[in-house]
C-alpha cells in the first residue's frame, strides 16, 4: 500500500510541475522581444477581438494584408521572384542568342550581377512576360515547386522554406487565431506567390492579390487549359494596391502591414478607416543578420501618422526560421 501511496505523489507532483495550469498560454509571438512593439500588438488585438467592448469589430471585418517582398521575406539584392525568372531565362537562353545583344535580356549574361538591382519596373514585366509566355497555369505551378526544391539565395544560403520571416509567420498565425482573415497583397505576380502561399505562410491561394499575368482559355488535344499571354493586365504597386484590395477582397483592411514605398498607400487606406487600424512598417536596420537600407519614404508617413515602426534589430528575437 505505501509503494502505492508513493507511486501516486510522484505522479500527482509531475503532473503540477510539468502539466500547464489551466488557462496559462503558450507566447503566441516567441520570434518577437517584450518591447512596445509586441505589446502593442497584443493590446490592438484584444481590443477589437473582445465582445461587447467598445473598440469590437465583427470577425467579417476582421481583415489583415501583408506586403510580401521585404515584409514577409527578403527583397535584397533582388526580390526572390526575380531570381525564378532569371534561371528560366538563362535555361531559355541557347533558343534566343538575341537576348545576349538586346536589353533587358543582355543584363543576365553581365558578369556584374548589379546591373540586375538597377532594372525598371518595365524591364523587369518584359523579363517575367517573356519567361513564361504560352505556358498552362498547372505547368507555371509545377516549375515553381521544382525551383523551390533546388534554389538557394545567394547571400543567406536558405533555401525558399528556410527564407521567410519567422516573427511574421506567428504573426499570421496569431491573427488567425484570433479571427481576422489575412491576406498576401504584393507587387509580385499573384500565381508565384499563390504557389507558395500556403505552404510557407498558411495563406490560402483565394487569399493572394498580387500583379496580374493575362491569361486565356485554350483547348488542346480536345484537353481545356488556361495558359499565360505576354502581357501585365494589373501591375500591382503603390496606388493599385488599395484598388485591388476593394475589387478582390471589398473591404478596408483593419491591419496593414509593409515596408517601402509602394506600401503607403496600402497602410493609408487601412489607417483611415472608421475606426480602429493597425499599421506595421517592418525596418529594415540589422545589416547582420539581413540587409540594411533605409526607407525614408515610408518612414516619414510612419511617424506623422503614429503607424507602428517594426525594427528587425530591436524588436525580432530571430529572423528566419531554425
Amino acid at each position: 500500500m505505501k509503494r502505492i501511496l508513493v507511486a501516486t505523489s510522484i505522479i500527482v507532483v509531475l503532473f503540477v510541475v510539468f502539466i500547464p495550469q489551466a488557462g496559462a498560454q503558450m507566447d503566441p509571438l516567441l520570434s518577437w522581444n517584450d518591447g512596445p512593439a509586441k505589446q502593442r500588438i497584443f493590446r490592438f488585438v484584444e481590443k477589437v477581438t473582445k465582445e461587447n467592448g467598445p473598440d469590437y469589430v465583427p470577425p467579417a471585418e476582421c481583415i489583415a494584408v501583408f506586403d510580401s517582398d521585404g515584409t514577409l521575406w527578403p527583397e535584397r539584392p533582388l526580390p526572390t521572384e526575380l531570381y525564378f525568372v532569371i534561371q528560366r531565362l538563362r535555361q531559355l537562353a541557347p533558343k534566343h542568342p538575341q537576348w545576349r545583344k538586346n536589353p533587358p535580356f543582355k543584363v543576365l549574361f553581365e558578369k556584374n550581377p548589379k546591373a540586375l538591382m538597377t532594372l525598371s519596373k518595365q524591364n523587369i514585366e518584359k523579363l517575367m512576360l517573356a519567361a513564361y509566355a504560352g505556358m498552362t497555369q498547372e505547368d507555371f505551378r509545377h516549375e515553381v515547386q521544382n525551383w523551390m526544391a533546388t534554389w538557394q539565395h545567394p547571400q543567406l544560403k536558405v533555401g525558399v522554406r528556410g527564407l521567410y520571416y519567422e516573427p511574421m509567420h506567428e504573426l499570421l498565425e496569431y491573427l488567425r487565431g484570433n479571427g481576422f482573415k489575412t491576406f498576401i497583397v504584393t507587387g509580385g505576380s499573384s500565381d508565384f506567390v499563390r504557389a507558395l502561399s500556403e505552404p510557407l505562410y498558411g495563406v490560402p491561394i483565394d487569399q493572394v492579390v498580387g500583379t496580374e499575368i493575362g491569361l486565356r482559355y485554350k483547348l488542346t488535344g480536345g484537353k481545356s487549359f488556361v495558359v499565360r499571354d505576354p502581357k501585365v493586365t494589373s501591375f500591382e504597386n503603390g496606388p493599385l494596391k488599395p484598388v485591388n484590395i476593394e475589387r478582390h477582397i471589398g473591404r478596408r483592411p483593419l491591419i496593414a502591414v509593409g515596408n517601402g514605398k509602394s506600401d503607403i498607400e496600402t497602410l493609408a487606406y487601412a489607417s483611415d478607416r472608421h475606426g480602429m487600424s493597425l499599421c506595421m512598417v517592418i525596418s529594415h536596420d540589422d545589416a547582420s543578420r539581413e540587409f540594411e537600407y533605409r526607407a525614408d519614404e515610408v518612414l516619414k508617413p510612419a511617424q506623422e501618422r503614429s503607424w507602428l515602426v517594426v525594427s528587425i534589430k530591436r524588436d525580432w528575437k530571430l529572423i528566419f526560421p531554425k
